[in-house]
């Protein structure tokens, strides 16, 4: 692989915060969280396995760290695609804007004075921001 092809691909990073959104989600309907990288391996096995270890801000409180080991399907720029099983993908974005995810995912906009990192901060205290 040559370095031009590595820097045109999303590379996870332990501590960012990426859009996960996994198919089929729950109630017929894809499921959307904001999850941060906590560690990620290349398991090696010469089927372009990952194991994944983040943060859902979307799940309740107590469940919200999780593990998984899933196949590489496609990885650009721009997504990471993985196969979760037979039954289930999961696509990583980078957050092209935190104001957006935050309004998807608490029903309301941003204070407007909020940084991206208090916007992850409120994801991961799972209440909004107060102010403005």
């Amino acid at each position: 692989m040559s370095k031009e092809q590595i820097v045109d691909q999303l590379i996870l990073e332990r501590g960012q915060w990426y859009l996960w959104t996994m198919f089929p989600g729950y109630v017929g309907r894809p499921y959307t969280s904001p999850i941060r990288i906590d560690d990620v391996k290349p398991l090696k096995t010469g089927r372009s396995i990952l194991r994944l270890e983040f943060y859902n801000a979307g799940y309740a409180e107590g469940v919200q760290s999780f593990g998984v080991e899933a196949r590489v399907m496609k990885r650009v720029a721009e997504y990471l695609c993985l196969e979760l099983d037979r039954d289930r993908l999961a696509v990583i974005m980078r957050v092209s804007s935190w104001p957006d995810v935050y309004t998807q995912f608490f029903g309301v906009a941003p204070p407007s004075s909020a940084s991206p990192t208090d916007i992850q901060e409120a994801f991961v205290l799972a209440r909004p921001i107060r102010g403005d």
